[in-house]
């Protein structure tokens, strides 16, 4: 029955174990048979030792068919007493002999090793087993922080590997970033095999270690680390940062921060280690990768392979996103979800010991960027916010808190000269929209520019209202035709005032 994954008769007898039956109208229709069904992954659920009811998550890609991802719910949880080559057989037809790496494209992806095709945790070359990706025809940069016998930087350029031999190990982290967006997988490579569960490896006290999880499931980081957890003072991941304090901030939690099987994470301890190893705290684990943070959408930026992390305390109900900026240039956002929230802003090396964070936030009245005019830095050592900038790339994480903003933003801001107010977002491709208040009716221009001084578009001329304006680039000149990549300045001009700002046009 095409509706049904398996359908039973009067008098039939179906003993089902180690299977899934999913994508179906009906799993299984019983019409007086006797279906015995043990671990095994039934769409709907059905009463038996072991079953469960969740996404196998089946990688469709070519090659792989019906083979289950990395995360999936039926990887090590079919019968206990029926083992495989991966130790506890997988529900499923296809055992899973090979891990599927999703990597997204122009992104710096924090990525590990666990199953290559090496001697315990002896190295392998990584210009050997990358190419098992498919479709790499592109521009791919590697990274890892400090190996003794290797440059930190491994590229793949023109079918050209710089250096042309570079070791991977399961137990260390890396930085992957390839140019082409997308999602690319790594398949089966004969004889690979998963770092054992057990394996343990000595750190030291205040060293980045750049540690792959090797576990084959995700586990919050109290977890993970067990006992080990007590003499952690930072963890940073790809998308959210971990740090003991004594005061509350969301870096001092532990929520929705989870260990993933196959990524790479930086970890400093408070003392030398020995033997440590990843823990297994509920034996088969939570294959729940934990809560996803929305995307911002008035806010524009790029990843860098470094971030630093900030905090943002107290945050009134009325802000919907924060953007950090460092010299007029968007480097990281958030959308608030509570009343605090981490922002991981990617600084620049070269602006750095010079340049001052500033921040713009956007209300859910959704009018333009506003600036925030002041805020205060927490002192970590005595627990006060002292009145202070924070300085690009001078810290690893601090807690801010936003002074004297308005609980909400008027229909018609009270001002008594022209302000113009940042655009949104920051850099953009191809539009952004600029806003700006003025105290009253006058006659005003808002004009773009580019950096030779030449004007490249008029966006308003003539007699305005009192009150918050707003207009639209769509990154295009005077005559219809598109503006190049590159640092743009708008320019509120008044009859009292020359106001002018910097934006970015990314292609």
């Amino acid at each position: 029955n095409s509706n049904t994954g398996i359908q039973l008769g009067a008098g039939d007898f179906l003993t089902l174990t180690n299977s899934i039956v999913y994508n179906n109208a009906t799993s299984i229709s019983n019409a007086g048979g006797t279906a015995n069904v043990t671990w095994s992954n039934i769409q709907g659920g059905f009463s038996g030792t072991g079953n469960i009811n969740e996404d196998p998550l089946f990688c469709m890609e070519t090659g792989y068919k019906f083979h289950i991802m990395e995360g999936s719910p039926c990887i090590d949880t079919g019968d206990p007493n029926t083992t495989g080559a991966d130790v506890r057989i997988d529900m499923g037809c296809f055992e899973t002999t090979t891990d599927v790496k999703e990597c997204e494209g122009q992104h710096w992806n924090w990525v590990s090793y666990p199953r290559l095709n090496r001697l315990n945790n002896g190295p392998v070359d990584a210009t050997t087993t990358l190419p098992e990706f498919l479709d790499w025809p592109f521009h791919l940069k590697m990274l890892y922080d400090i190996i003794w016998w290797q440059d930190p930087t491994l590229e793949f350029n023109n079918g050209i590997w710089t250096p042309d031999t570079y070791d991977v190990l399961s137990s260390l982290g890396y930085k992957l970033n390839p140019d082409e967006a997308g999602d690319h997988y790594l398949p089966t490579v004969t004889g690979a095999t998963r770092l054992p569960a057990t394996w343990t490896l000595d750190y030291l006290a205040a060293d980045d270690n750049w540690l792959g999880y090797w576990l084959p499931y995700t586990q919050n980081i109290e977890d993970a680390f067990g006992t080990f957890f007590q003499y952690v003072v930072s963890v940073e991941a790809e998308d959210w940062y971990y740090e003991f304090s004594k005061v509350e901030t969301p870096s001092s939690s532990t929520a929705n921060k989870n260990m993933v099987y196959g990524k790479g994470y930086i970890i400093t301890f408070d003392r030398d280690i020995s033997d440590f190893g990843w823990t297994d705290a509920t034996g088969r684990g939570s294959r729940d990768g934990g809560c996803t943070r929305p995307d911002p959408q008035y806010f524009c930026y790029n990843d860098l392979p470094n971030y630093e992390a900030i905090d943002v305390m107290d945050i009134p109900a009325n802000v919907v996103e924060i953007g950090v900026f460092e010299d007029d240039v968007c480097v990281g956002a958030v959308v608030v979800q509570d009343s605090c929230e981490q922002i991981l802003v990617y600084t620049t090396p070269a602006n750095r010991n010079s340049t001052p964070l500033t921040f713009q936030y956007i209300t859910n009245e959704r009018g333009g960027a506003l600036p925030v005019t002041d805020y205060s830095v927490l002192n970590k050592k005595t627990g006060v916010y002292e009145n202070r900038s924070l300085i690009s790339g001078m810290q690893k994480s601090s807690v801010i808190r936003f002074e004297n903003l308005p609980t909400t933003q008027p229909g018609t801001p009270a001002v008594h000269q022209p302000q113009l107010h940042g655009n949104y977002p920051n850099p953009f491709n191809p539009t952004t929209t600029i806003s700006f208040s003025l105290p009253q009716p006058q006659r005003a221009e808002l004009l773009i520019y580019n950096t030779r001084g030449q004007l490249v578009r008029t966006l308003l001329k003539g007699d305005l209202s009192a009150g918050e304006h707003t207009a639209v680039w769509d990154g295009t000149d005077d005559t219809g035709n598109a503006a190049g990549s590159g640092i743009y300045f708008y320019r509120l001009v008044t009859k009292t005032q020359i106001l002018s700002e910097k934006m970015v046009l990314l292609k």
